[in-house]
């Protein structure tokens, strides 16, 4: 005999409930209260978790593990100066333990739709395709998932995500990237601003706005390499393969491959 279930089978979104993520983790405001919902949103961070708070921004459209990593890296670079902050010894022992306390706070920004039409859209060395492949909440949903074994069991390497660039929200702190962290610097809510060097104009501006960001090196060694070519893991290099139906070295490839 059939086991019983009952009437009818739960629906998957009355049991998880009907968004990805907590509507709270994901942060695109109604531009006429766009100011004031994200300082609410900040000011949480900061006296409710006594956060310190880092700030990073990307556009994060087509999934590598490098993506993963990267944010990681960036979480790091917030624990390291969380550290620094309060004269704590920087050890991979203590940091361990840092990037895993809820007193440490990490917040992307990323890139509007509009804004990532506007930058790499048909940009041959972005893929040559009009972009972004993903909108933005899928994006979105994707970052706030990412997650990493601590010392304290499985955690979310993002705390909160919001938008910039789109044109709703021009005039407000979430015009762009620097001008939310330049708003955050003013009300004592930004501790840690993290730029990817690889533009030399954002890096002058945050600079010129007084925020002093950290920067992670656009020539760094790769985090991990595509294992289907042996090479960095690029958006665009993945874009063009599915455009051009390029071949790779290793189209079938196995973890087992890697093992030591």
């Amino acid at each position: 005999m059939a086991h019983e279930l009952g009437d009818r089978n739960p629906d998957v979104f009355e049991v998880f409930g009907p968004t990805l993520r907590a509507p709270e983790r994901l942060l695109y405001p109604e531009p006429e209260y766009t100011d004031a919902i994200v300082l609410a949103s900040f000011r949480h961070l900061r006296e409710i978790r006594h956060s310190h708070i880092t700030l990073v921004d990307g556009a994060f459209d087509v999934p590598h593990d490098n993506h993963e990593w990267y944010l990681r890296h960036v979480r790091l670079l917030g624990a390291r100066a969380f550290l620094h902050s309060h004269n704590y010894p920087i050890t991979a022992e203590t940091l361990a333990v840092a990037v895993a306390q809820p007193a440490l706070s990490l917040v992307v920004t990323v890139d509007a739709d509009y804004k990532v039409a506007a930058k790499k859209g048909g940009v041959e060395t972005k893929g040559g395709v009009p972009r972004p492949i993903y909108p933005w909440e899928t994006r979105a949903n994707r970052v706030a998932g990412y997650s990493f074994d601590s010392t304290i069991g499985l955690l979310p390497v993002i705390d909160l995500v919001t938008v910039e660039g789109d044109p709703v929200h021009q005039e407000t702190c979430l015009e762009s990237s620097l001008i939310l962290a330049e708003f955050l610097a003013r009300h004592g809510l930004l501790d840690t601003l993290v730029v990817f060097d690889e533009q030399p104009a954002v890096v002058q501006e945050a600079r010129d706005r007084g925020l002093n960001p950290v920067l992670i090196a656009d020539g760094i060694d790769p985090y991990v390499l595509n294992p289907q070519t042996g090479d960095n893991w690029k958006t665009s290099t993945i874009i063009k393969r599915i455009r051009e139906g390029a071949e790779v070295p290793h189209p079938i490839t196995s973890p087992l491959d890697r093992r030591p």
